[in-house]
């Protein structure tokens, strides 16, 4: 095991190491963001209240979750606003598709619509 250092240069997919010092190569960053979009790492989850799933797809991309999210915004109001309880979910950091434990953007029936747009009502707690 070497430390950082110990190295004299190396290079690591866009990144330059001489000594202690780390430099980006021109188009890293670029590509680092390519990368990251395609990374299949959420889930996205639309289902009414009577339990009737719209969506639930596997892992697929944080950009994919957020188009599915804005094509199912306006279904999920007027399901809301027929009185059923519906959820509407992107979970994100998924290692696999049964890893459902962080999510990004969560609404259900008790979420508020005004001017078509989705409000989560928080309850906030009193100092005793």
């Amino acid at each position: 095991m070497h430390r950082a250092a110990d190295l004299k240069a190396f290079t690591l997919e866009g990144l330059s190491v001489v000594g202690e010092q780390v430099r980006v190569l021109p188009g890293a960053v670029n590509n680092l963001k390519g990368e990251l979009k395609m990374l299949k790492n959420c889930m996205f989850q639309f289902a009414t209240g009577s339990g009737v799933i719209i969506s639930n797809t596997g892992l697929i991309s944080l950009d994919e979750a957020k188009q599915l999210w804005r094509d199912h915004k306006a279904e999920f109001i007027s399901y809301l606003k027929a009185g059923d309880t519906p959820e509407m979910t992107i979970w994100i950091n998924c290692i696999d598709g049964f890893s459902y434990h962080e999510t990004l953007w969560f609404v259900n029936s008790d979420s508020l619509v005004k001017n078509g747009r989705i409000y989560n009502l928080v309850e906030q707690g009193r100092d005793e």
